[in-house]
């Protein structure tokens, strides 16, 4: 299978790569409501800060979570949403994977 060649980090690009387009379309809608959106976007530096602040990688994976899908709520599109989470299941496992790696948290 062709996944086998690749290393982990690459096939986590790779999924990622998918989600690209369909996180700019969601974002592209969402940006403007979170503009308005003075509560909501205090939870987002929160939960940036919860990023920034964390050695735990489990803390900041939950952190890193609750950012992207308190984004994606603002954009209203819950279909594109959907398919966002089929693939954010499968890029969750690599980003935890990259975050306990020598490049990952920092």
């Amino acid at each position: 299978m062709f996944l086998f060649g690749l290393g982990l980090f690459t096939v986590a690009s790779l999924l990622g790569g998918m989600a690209q387009n369909e996180t700019q379309l969601l974002l592209a809608r969402a940006v403007p409501r979170l503009r308005k959106d003075r509560e909501r976007l205090a939870r987002l530096e929160e939960l940036l800060a919860a990023m920034d602040d964390s050695s735990d990688v489990d803390a900041w994976s939950d952190a890193n979570t609750a950012f992207h899908w308190e984004c994606y709520e603002a954009s209203e599109m819950p279909r594109v949403k959907s398919i966002i989470s089929s693939l954010w299941t499968s890029v969750e496992p690599f980003m935890r994977l990259y975050a306990t790696s020598p490049n990952g948290m920092g």
